[in-house]
């Protein structure tokens, strides 16, 4: 999505949510995810042809602006909690709000639907370096101070918040925030509940536990979506039922157009030249993001084109 945000083609692997972000062809290129030779063919290919870039990457901004952009994705979200006759009061239910992709996702939900609906995020854990941005626009953070393990307790205490804060819904995002906002509904069973998967750090079935989990709590009342088909494919096939369930792609703020200026400042702060060839990439430095993959391509193209930088 950033790559189509700077009118740049993208190059992604052929596996999770990638090939619903990337049009392989029209805005960027679908390789494998763990063959580090392939993607080195694909970086030289782009380097081989500039006009190809350029309309990979028009049409990548465009994809992006009508289909990724970030009110797209936050207004359909965050009108899942929404009551006929007043704006509805939604506490986001999070781990913690250290940067990351469901973190910024959470973020633009409570920022974007201030004119439909009344925000505030409550914490599991820690209380992260975004908590506050949100507080700087005038949405309340709060903290469970959650220790390790499950503790129902928890739920219960998540449950007297929503009260005291006068929720009409919670949006809990990831499956153990979603747990703890189950057993809140079903102690309140006014609340609304609201769930967003937003991806798995395996690939591996899921556990009896959670299965069972899954078959308890799609029972209840309320609204529930994974944020690509794939995954969405996944949640069914680990026995969540596929009635119940809805796609949201995240999305991104594409900003203004990058113009040639932009560009300049931009290799200038990072000292690139004007003539370097740079493959950028936009991830937490986590074993799950696999950049190895990424650095072993650049090693392989780089031995025969000198003057690029990874980014």
């Amino acid at each position: 999505l950033e790559a189509g945000a700077c009118a740049r083609p993208a190059l992604g692997g052929d596996c999770g949510g990638v090939p619903e972000a990337v049009a392989d062809g029209e805005t960027g290129l679908l390789v494998s995810g763990t063959d580090a030779e392939e993607l080195a063919r694909a970086i030289r290919l782009l380097v081989s042809r500039p006009d190809e870039r350029q309309r990979l990457g028009r049409a990548g901004r465009a994809r992006i602006e009508t289909r990724f952009a970030w009110d797209q994705a936050a207004r359909r979200a965050g009108s899942a909690g929404r009551r006929r006759g007043r704006l509805p009061s939604v506490l986001q239910v999070v781990l913690s709000l250290a940067p990351g992709g469901t973190e910024r996702l959470v973020i633009e939900i409570a920022r974007r639907v201030a004119t439909e609906a009344r925000a505030a995020v409550g914490r599991l854990d820690e209380r992260g370096a975004w908590a506050g941005e949100l507080e700087a626009a005038g949405i309340e953070v709060f903290t469970l101070a959650r220790r390790p393990g499950f503790r129902p307790r928890r739920g219960l205490e998540l449950a007297d918040l929503a009260t005291r804060w006068g929720a009409d819904a919670l949006h809990c995002h990831q499956f153990t925030p979603f747990v703890y906002g189950a057993f809140a509904a079903r102690v309140r069973s006014r609340l609304r509940l609201v769930y967003t998967e937003h991806g798995r750090l395996s690939t591996d079935p899921a556990s009896p536990r959670r299965r069972a989990a899954y078959r308890l709590f799609a029972r209840l009342p309320g609204r529930f979506f994974a944020v690509s088909r794939d995954l969405a494919s996944n949640l069914v096939a680990d026995g969540w039922p596929a009635r119940r369930l809805s796609v949201v792609h995240n999305g991104i703020a594409p900003g203004e157009r990058p113009t040639a200026a932009d560009r300049a400042r931009a290799r200038l702060a990072l000292g690139l030249g004007a003539s370097d060839f740079v493959v950028g990439t936009v991830a937490r430095l986590d074993p799950v993001k696999d950049l190895g993959t990424l650095a072993a391509a650049f090693d392989a193209f780089r031995r025969t084109r000198p003057g690029t930088a990874l980014a």
